[in-house]
């Protein structure tokens, strides 16, 4: 890990950094802050009733309170770079749980105003838009190497643990009035006051190349482009984003047809389909905290390898005549899931340069964007072919995993000597 406990001067002394210096602690509070990466869930057991109990909206209007927060984060996302530049890393990141507390809670006490409701779900959204990429910068400022692959693993898994208590007590509250349900997010408080206290703000990476403890390739002044503006996009980062947008049009896939084809085919209604997507949270969760040794493992092949396994979990939904074999392509899908999003975002971290976060946080936005336009996509192929959701979505899922999994097989051999690199780092990171 880096050296992080204060920045030298030029007189000798040290510039004292707010928050922790024990590293179990900095763990800590940085998954503590990932807990609320895929906190809108909170909503989700709740929107039939709002929708029933709303009659002059329509349904889908209603719906956006549950969706709204993804177009916000993909949109927060994009510039999140240019905000990182002008905050402090831990201001910025007091500042989003704050907003995520504010605008989760709120619409608890807006009535049935729906458009007011979606307009503080937008606010929300905003703030985990800068949560997930400020998490991301965060892992990239204190840990390089394995750890850092390690730590990329665990916070798919606290993600998850998140979402899923953000679910459970926003259902268990919103049973006795929808409203409740936003009341959930007052957990969120007691992240802002770990984070308060505990969260360090890493060294700028001027400071530390003043300070003499950065080196020629990492400095601000190498990223940038000659004429002071960052350089274009590199192509094999532009594929990877492509490959991670149909990657997540998969996922969303099976997130709103697996109700579906559980009731087509005759086993069970919504008790059901919550068990196959419980499923796929519970391993998901594994699978994050055994990223790390994974690809200390399989290095070049872990990402290839992961994308394939979620290719083939969808075939197995697609072509299942049992249960089981749902619930076991469920489980498969979250593995595939968590260990894929992890691998993603670890590629990219190895991109970045000068202190930036520039691939991290485009990467968050590609990440989004496939999940709020996932559905219309497949969508629009299935009225081309005339096919219908549930059987006909996975199908099409399968197929299009199928074709990022080639994509990212081939940018997996143009990067192995970057990958190489990366293994090679001890744990213990570099000053």
């Amino acid at each position: 890990m880096k050296n992080w406990d204060g920045i030298p001067r030029k007189d000798g002394a040290t510039m004292a950094i707010k928050g922790t210096r024990n590293p179990l602690v900095l763990k800590a509070v940085i998954l503590a802050v990932a807990l609320q990466e895929i906190g809108g869930g909170a909503v989700a057991p709740v929107i039939s009733t709002i929708i029933s109990e709303n009659p002059q909206y329509a349904a889908a209007t209603v719906m956006l309170i549950s969706t709204m927060p993804f177009l916000s984060i993909a949109l927060t996302s994009a510039f999140y770079e240019h905000i990182e530049r002008h905050f402090e890393k831990r201001a910025l990141t007091l500042f989003s749980i704050a907003l995520f507390c504010l605008a989760g809670i709120t619409p608890c006490m807006l009535g049935d105003n729906i458009p007011l409701i979606i307009a503080m779900r937008f606010c929300f959204g905003i703030a985990v838009g800068c949560l997930v990429p400020m998490v991301m910068s965060l892992i990239n400022s204190f840990y390089k190497g394995k750890e850092r692959a390690s730590m990329l693993g665990l916070v798919q898994t606290s993600g998850s643990i998140g979402g899923v208590a953000f679910q459970t007590i926003g259902g268990y509250l919103g049973a006795a009035d929808w409203h409740y349900c936003f009341l959930a997010y007052f957990i969120s408080l007691a992240v802002l006051a770990f984070a308060f206290f505990a969260l360090p703000n890493p060294p700028a990476t001027a400071a530390r190349d003043e300070a003499g403890t950065g080196d020629d390739a990492s400095s601000e002044k190498r990223y940038l482009a000659p004429t002071g503006k960052q350089p274009r996009l590199p192509l094999g980062i532009v594929a990877s984003y492509l490959c991670l947008f149909v990657y997540m049009t998969c996922i969303i896939t099976f997130v709103n047809n697996i109700s579906i084809i559980v009731s087509e085919s005759g086993y069970g209604g919504a008790e059901v389909a919550g068990l196959c997507l419980s499923a796929h949270t519970v391993t998901g969760m594994l699978a994050g905290v055994l990223y790390g040794p994974l690809f200390g493992k399989l290095r070049t092949f872990t990402l290839p390898i992961t994308t394939l396994v979620g290719a083939l979990s969808l075939m197995i939904i697609y072509s299942s005549n049992s249960l089981t074999a749902i619930f076991a392509g469920s489980g498969l899908l979250g593995i595939s899931a968590a260990a894929t999003l992890a691998g993603f975002f670890n590629s990219f971290s190895m991109r970045e340069q000068g202190g930036s976060s520039r691939y991290t946080s485009l990467g968050v936005t590609v990440q989004f964007l496939g999940q709020f336009l996932g559905s219309f996509i497949i969508e629009i192929i299935l009225s081309i072919t005339g096919g219908s959701f549930g059987h006909d979505a996975f199908l099409v899922a399968s197929i299009a995993c199928m074709v990022a999994f080639a994509g990212i097989s081939l940018l997996s051999v143009a990067e192995k000597g970057r990958v190489e690199a990366e293994c090679r780092l001890t744990t213990e990171g570099t000053k």
